[in-house]
Parts: C-alpha cells; sequence; structure tokens
C-alpha cells in the first residue's frame, strides 16, 4: 500500500476513482466529510433535531450510528428484536456493545411484546419471500417508533445499496419506485423523515472505517437471507464499480439530478389503514393483513377483526 496522498503516513485504503491512497487519519476525515455532504446536499437534517438509527447490528447501521454521533447529532439507536431466537441475540449483543462503547443511547423493541407476534411467525402464515416480508415489517415498527419519539428515521444504506436498488428498478421499468428512490423521504402524516446518511459511501470504504474503528458487527448470517434477490443485484453492481471506478458515485448523484426530467412523478393515493392508521394504498396496510393471516392460521383471530 502506497503512502498517504495527503502526508508521508502509510496509508490504510486505496481510493481507486481517486487515485489516491489515505492514511488513517485523512481517510476518517474524508468519511465524515462525505456523510456531511449528503446531509447538507439533501436536506436530511439539523442539528436540533433528534435521529433514531435503525440498528440490525450489521456494520452499516453501526457506522451510521457512529457517523452522526461523530458529526455532533442527537442519535439514539433502535434494536428490534424480530424473534429470530439465537440470530437476534447475537445481533443485540453486537448492538449493546457497539452502543456502551460510543456512549449511544438505544432501545430494544420486542415485535411479541408491542406487536404481539414475531417475523418468523408472519412468515409461517404469509406466501411471500422472507427477505422482502421482513423488511417490510422493519420499515413498519421503525416508522412508528421514530413517530412516537418525534424523531427523524436514519437507515445504514449506503451507495453500494443504492445502486442495487436502481439497476433492480431500470431492469424491471418500475417507473414509480424510480421515481420515489432517494436519499430523503420527506415526513407526511404517519410517516417519519427517512434519510440514508451514508448514499455517498460504497461498501468497501464502510468495511474499512469498521475495520478501523474496531467495530464488531454480528457475525451470524441472518437465517432467511440465502438467495436474496437484493444481493445478486448488489454483485453486478460490485462489478460495474470494478470496471469503471466511480461509476457507481456518478451514476446515483446524477440520477437523482436529472430523474425529474426522465420520469413523471406518480402519484399513488395512499390511505390510512382501518386498522392501525399507518399510510398504505390499501384499506389494511401490509403488516395488518399479515398479522391477520397469522393470527388465522393459528385460531388467535378475533371475530371482529372479520368486520373490518
Amino acid at each position: 500500500m502506497p503512502k498517504c496522498k495527503l502526508c508521508s503516513a502509510q496509508s490504510v485504503i486505496w481510493l481507486r476513482d481517486q487515485n489516491r491512497g489515505l492514511c488513517q487519519k485523512h481517510f476518517e476525515e474524508y468519511f465524515l466529510s462525505r456523510v456531511k455532504r449528503a446531509i447538507s446536499k439533501y436536506k436530511m437534517l439539523k442539528k436540533s433535531e433528534k435521529v433514531v438509527v435503525g440498528l440490525s447490528g450489521g456494520k452499516d447501521s453501526l457506522v451510521t450510528a457512529w457517523s452522526l454521533k461523530k458529526l455532533g447529532y442527537n442519535v439514539e439507536g433502535v434494536f428490534i428484536d424480530l424473534g429470530f431466537k439465537h440470530y437476534s441475540e447475537a445481533s443485540f449483543k453486537a448492538v449493546e456493545n457497539f452502543c456502551k462503547r460510543f456512549n449511544i443511547p438505544f432501545e430494544r423493541v420486542d415485535m411479541k411484546n408491542k406487536f404481539g407476534v414475531t417475523v418468523p411467525e408472519l412468515l409461517s402464515a404469509n406466501r411471500r419471500k422472507s427477505c422482502s416480508l421482513c423488511g417490510s415489517v422493519k420499515r413498519y415498527v421503525l416508522n412508528k417508533i421514530a413517530l412516537e419519539k418525534n424523531a427523524i428515521l436514519a437507515t445504514g444504506h449506503h451507495l453500494s445499496d443504492e445502486i442495487s436498488q436502481l439497476i433492480g428498478n431500470f431492469l424491471n421499468l418500475q417507473h414509480e419506485y424510480l421515481w420515489r428512490q432517494s436519499p430523503i423521504l420527506p415526513e407526511e402524516e404517519g410517516m417519519a423523515r427517512k434519510i440514508k446518511p451514508l448514499c455517498l459511501l460504497r461498501e468497501e470504504e464502510i468495511e474499512k472505517i469498521a475495520e478501523i474503528l474496531q467495530i464488531q458487527p454480528v457475525r451470524e448470517k441472518c437465517p432467511f437471507s440465502k438467495g436474496a434477490t437484493t444481493f445478486k443485484n448488489r454483485k453486478l453492481a460490485k462489478e460495474i464499480e470494478n470496471i469503471f471506478p466511480g461509476a457507481s458515485y456518478r451514476l446515483y448523484t446524477q440520477f437523482l439530478e436529472k430523474k425529474e426530467e426522465i420520469f413523471k412523478p406518480h402519484e399513488v393515493e395512499l390511505k390510512r389503514c382501518k386498522i392501525c392508521g399507518y399510510k398504505t394504498i390499501l384499506d389494511i396496510c401490509n403488516f395488518c393483513r399479515w398479522k391477520m393471516k397469522w393470527e388465522e392460521k393459528s385460531g388467535k383471530l378475533k371475530v371482529k377483526s372479520h368486520n373490518i
């Protein structure tokens, strides 16, 4: 590894798109400047606002919380116990150790206690791909928690995730998703503001900062992650970046600047779920429908639910 481009110290990372190496000190500065740029450029967050980070135990969400804390924001972590037994416990331990080390307050939300059902139970009664259902459930729960705390919700989605999503939406010509894809989703009635502070940083850069800071993410893999389409799209996004260094950053930032010229706004009328009040295109949101199916299958469905 060559010396740092900005000083004589040994570099810890080589940024191919910029043709330069950076030492630990200057890489950390570069990393935080990218987060700061994303927050400023897309008007994500003010210092006076409270931000909740959904902490899964993975490196992305942990690094998101560290970055916001380092930049002086009022950060709180939320860990959702989805009910995956050993995996959930291992994930919680990683979150607990991280938050104690960096002095970040956090809350553990138990799905069973708060909503009466776990993700494995929902999966047992609904014919949906596990990653799709689990992702929807986490979005639903985190939105509710952010609203309860009167806070902005931050997730660990990074540039590689965004390009992966972009590829999937382009391949399927999903205009409405292309239109909605953004590093910030503004708040509206029943929906908290959602931000992605790492959206201008590649996965490799997040891995390196986690390694430098000795952040220990959960090592176990999600028991239902095998074969997920998102991983295939992410692999393709990685190949594009390997062949064309810097392409991810250029594609994403230019897409955000020009998408209004290319795609017409896709207006979708959202209603309030008749059971919980969550914003949805249906009379009853996915979470409540999935829960009703599980209750029906397990013999716990209340009669009044049929009349909604």
